[in-house]
């Protein structure tokens, strides 16, 4: 079998510019007019002072071999791991900044499959520019220390332990560790482990109390991302349908960080859901008072939208506003089709069940009357009742009951399915 292992360009991109650039310090500094010649040492941890002139003076600049690594902040001093800061006793080494911490872990760990890990540091590099060599010479990550921490936890775990955390195991990690190794290893190309980490967040997400039913919005948005990233299809499935109807019927912190996330990977069902809960939350928080002499089957009023700035925003809102009130006013005619071609009695059950839909709907429609463009709302608010109703009917046989409610099913996933066209988004 062939192993065909992808290089990362960047990576050699950055050693060659900074190889050039290094190699020309020489140069400049044997000019005795330099500038440089007479600068010393910098002090990091002298303060900044204003001289007699009334001129604000800082400390002199490092030299820009390790100002590569160090913060911005040149009065901070990186701390080590307590953890994954390994003593040079045996072995080679590789040493990161990630965040304020630096981690100092063995390249053989890094070197064990192909990832960017292995590329970057399989690469030819003189001894005296080796990167990760030293502290000096950190590799920085933009990663926060927390999610590098968590990738080297499972790294440097056994398989046998990795093991103990499978759905005959009752071993559970913290979804925030899973969620910080499932996005390092897409990030960095670590197949195995990404594929690790993500069964195991479909393992908790498949539990009838998953996290996803209590989880803050960014954390749902994150799991959100990792599966479309990963394209992994059951994980994804399971993620909307939660968040769908958690969006829907709950309370959620907020709305952002998961339309962020279906914005950019264009996924048309969630940001129509998430379009749609914001737009019946402006709906929802307007006096009932506009409502009270309205009869019902006239036009209501529009949604107050002052708090959104983007007019073409604004626009979108509106014209979805007025086409799920529209919607929402000939719901009473809009009756679900089913077919019961296998009862005989099917044309009386017709008629029963057409009554039974009005009835219900314009029963629903006085008790929403205050949010205008609430289909779904009203939907499900119908099904509910018809389910107490259509069991008492003697017109409707059984399997036409049935057919019925699973008609309403159908109209509800297909409104959803939809939602994102009423909003002229895309």
């Amino acid at each position: 079998m062939v192993q065909l292992y992808i290089l990362n360009p960047v990576q050699k991109l950055r050693l060659l510019a900074r190889m050039w650039f290094r190699g020309s310090k020489p140069s400049l500094l044997d000019v005795d007019a330099s500038p440089l010649a007479s600068v010393q040492e910098p002090n990091l941890n002298a303060p900044a002072r204003i001289s007699e002139e009334g001129s604000y003076s800082r400390p002199a600049k490092l030299p820009a071999q390790a100002q590569d690594f160090l913060p911005l902040n040149q009065d901070f001093t990186p701390r080590h791991d307590p953890d994954y800061y390994l003593s040079d006793a045996e072995g080679r080494f590789c040493t990161f900044f990630v965040g304020d911490t630096l981690f100092r872990v063995h390249r053989c760990y890094l070197l064990r499959e192909p990832s960017v890990f292995a590329d970057m540091l399989s690469l030819p590099q003189p001894r005296d520019l080796l990167d990760g060599a030293s502290d000096a010479t950190a590799i920085r990550l933009s990663d926060t220390a927390d999610q590098f921490r968590d990738l080297l936890w499972a790294l440097y775990s056994p398989p046998s332990r990795l093991c103990l955390y499978t759905k005959s195991n009752r071993e559970v990690l913290s979804v925030e560790r899973l969620l910080n190794i499932a996005e390092l290893s897409i990030k960095y190309c670590i197949t195995s482990y990404e594929d690790w980490a993500i069964e195991r967040i479909y393992q908790l997400a498949q539990e009838p109390a998953s996290f996803l039913r209590s989880s803050p919005a960014t954390q749902c948005a994150r799991v959100l991302n990792v599966a479309v990233l990963s394209d992994h299809k059951k994980l994804r499935k399971v993620v909307e349908k939660r968040l769908i109807s958690r969006i829907l019927w709950s309370d959620l912190d907020s709305l952002a960080p998961i339309l962020e996330v279906a914005e950019h990977h264009g996924l048309r069902r969630m940001k129509g859901v998430a379009y749609y809960r914001e737009l019946v939350s402006l709906d929802d928080s307007r006096s009932s008072e506009d409502f009270r002499q309205t009869p019902l089957g006239c036009p209501r009023n529009s949604p107050d939208l002052s708090s959104i700035s983007d007019p073409a925003q604004r626009e979108a809102m509106l014209s979805a506003h007025l086409a799920l009130s529209t919607v929402c006013q000939n719901l009473p005619r809009h009756i679900p089709k089913f077919d019961g071609r296998s009862c005989p009695l099917h044309d009386q059950c017709l008629k029963e069940w057409s009554k039974a839909w009005r009835d219900a709907a314009l029963e629903v429609e006085e008790e929403y009357r205050g949010s205008t463009a609430d289909v779904l709302g009203r939907l499900r608010a119908t099904m509910v009742l018809l389910r107490k109703t259509l069991p008492e009917l003697n017109g409707m046989s059984v399997s036409c009951t049935l057919a019925a409610l699973e008609a309403i099913d159908a109209m509800r996933d297909g409104m959803v399915d939809g939602l994102v066209d009423y909003f002229c988004v895309d």
